[in-house]
């Protein structure tokens, strides 16, 4: 009987080894996974970041352009302006010539 008892104490106690073992690999995988994610996190976190910069400049960048556009439309319409006013200059000075 007293042979029973030590042998399945033994047994207990490899099984709870076995047990504890199971739980700290479990623990550093648990642990290793944490880290590579916290690694991504601050990755895709530095990630947003520069795309927020860029937006940003590229913002910048068509807010220029359009008002670049807006000038010379402007530019464009004061010249046809002045080219028609030119014109009927012409038109009445021919007609005054004649």
């Amino acid at each position: 009987m007293e042979d029973f008892k030590k042998g399945a104490q033994s047994k207990a106690e490899k099984n709870i080894s076995e047990i504890e073992r199971n739980i700290q690999a479990q623990n550093q995988r648990l642990e290793d996974e944490s880290t590579l994610q916290d690694e991504e996190k601050a990755y895709l976190e530095n990630k947003i970041q520069q795309i927020e910069q860029e937006n940003e400049v590229y913002q910048l960048e068509l807010q220029n352009k359009g008002l670049t556009t807006e000038e010379h439309s402007r530019r464009q319409f004061e010249k046809q302006k002045k080219i028609k006013m030119l014109k009927t200059k012409i038109e009445l000075l021919e007609k005054s010539l004649s």
